[in-house]
């Protein structure tokens, strides 16, 4: 992820470390080594003054982000942490992992303030909109809408593969992307399908 000033860096991976570095100088700043396992997702606020990490066995780290200094350990993940996303104010931390739920967290007081089921499968993405709308994508080939309540507000008809990332676009679409490299874009009222384009390039054309 990249801060909110765009002067940091956090890289995670499968090395158990984050690496933060300045986008100024180039140079390494500090990195975490509190992880035990691949580091599958880092998160700055919005604000910029807290950096999150989590990894594959559902370890979940809090940090200033200026200095790399631990705040807190997060625990609640039944497995692996595979995102994370903030409200616009910073308040408010969703997770999600391979045990398919929600989790919502005061970033205040470090605390859970949710957890509700949101895939029979592996939550694979999250992410929150300026009205505080939460949006999963998930192994179970759905991705869904959500209030902070656990209340489903929509599910977009799935494109027969899993759904790595989705995001709100802009003109009330939501748009996913799946393992096999297609981009789906669906009508957020309707929940129906507008398109289907592939990444994959077709071999012999330029």
């Amino acid at each position: 992820d990249i801060s909110p000033d765009h002067r940091m860096i956090a890289l995670g991976g499968p090395n158990k470390k984050v690496r933060v570095y300045s986008t100024e100088t180039k140079e390494e700043l500090f990195a975490l080594e509190k992880h035990n396992d691949w580091i599958q997702a880092v998160k700055f606020t919005p604000d910029g003054e807290i950096l999150t990490t989590a990894d594959r066995a559902g370890g979940m780290y809090v940090w200033q982000a200026a200095n790399g200094r631990e705040v807190e350990q997060l625990r609640g993940h039944d497995g692996g942490i595979n995102a994370l996303a903030y409200t616009a104010d910073s308040a408010i931390m969703a997770s999600v992992g391979d045990d398919g739920t929600v989790q919502l967290w005061d970033t205040w007081k470090y605390t859970r303030i949710r957890s509700f089921a949101a895939h029979t499968k592996a939550a694979l993405y999250v992410d929150i909109n300026a009205d505080g709308l939460i949006i999963t994508a998930g192994a179970d080939q759905t991705t869904k809408v959500w209030t902070q309540d656990g209340k489903e507000q929509k599910s977009f008809a799935g494109p027969g593969d899993w759904v790595y990332a989705a995001c709100f676009g802009q003109n009330k679409k939501v748009v996913g992307g799946t393992w096999s490299g297609s981009v789906v874009l669906w009508d957020f009222d309707s929940g129906g399908e507008i398109a289907q384009l592939s990444t994959n390039p077709v071999p012999g054309n330029a």
